[in-house]
């Protein structure tokens, strides 16, 4: 009964081998991608339009067990943006999402710098585990989403 303007869709996706998901679909694989877009057309025949966020980088590690042990230098914890972001697979990702009507919004920037994904952003620490954003930091990105769910909303 609801008919909402915009539907936004985070993915939780797999990170290597850490995770298990409950079938053999690997995150931006043809079947996730093929799912992806059915998904969007679907959500799109409602009317509204549809925007998925791209992933949140992997820190490789448990981020708060990390700096306990690198009190002195929290960089230590930052991986390289090319590996804790799967740039091949977000572009498939958003042209899985256009294919199905929808759009994509690339979150790298909102954790990484060109070179490296920071833990700690300012005095915030990003995760507290290894794939959990912070209660504060999410709080931190809540004015950018906001943007970004306008953004959807009057693009075409």
């Amino acid at each position: 009964s609801e008919h909402p303007s915009l539907i936004v869709l985070s993915l939780w996706r797999k990170y290597g081998a850490r995770y298990d998901f409950p079938s053999r679909v690997t995150s931006y694989d043809p079947a996730w991608l093929g799912g992806l877009t059915r998904l969007v057309r679907l959500l799109g025949g409602t009317g509204a339009k549809v925007l998925v966020l791209g992933p949140a980088p992997d820190p490789h590690q448990e981020v708060p067990t990390c700096l306990s042990g690198h009190l002195n230098d929290a960089t230590a914890c930052a991986q390289p943006t090319l590996t804790a972001m799967n740039e091949p697979g977000m572009a498939a990702e958003a042209a899985a999402t256009k294919s199905g009507g929808g759009q994509y919004a690339d979150l790298t920037e909102l954790f990484c710098t060109t070179k490296r994904c920071p833990v700690i952003v300012g005095n915030t620490i990003v995760f507290h585990d290894a794939n959990h954003l912070t209660f504060e930091y999410a709080r931190l990105l809540a004015p950018v989403m906001g943007a970004l769910a306008e953004r959807a909303l009057v693009a075409g």
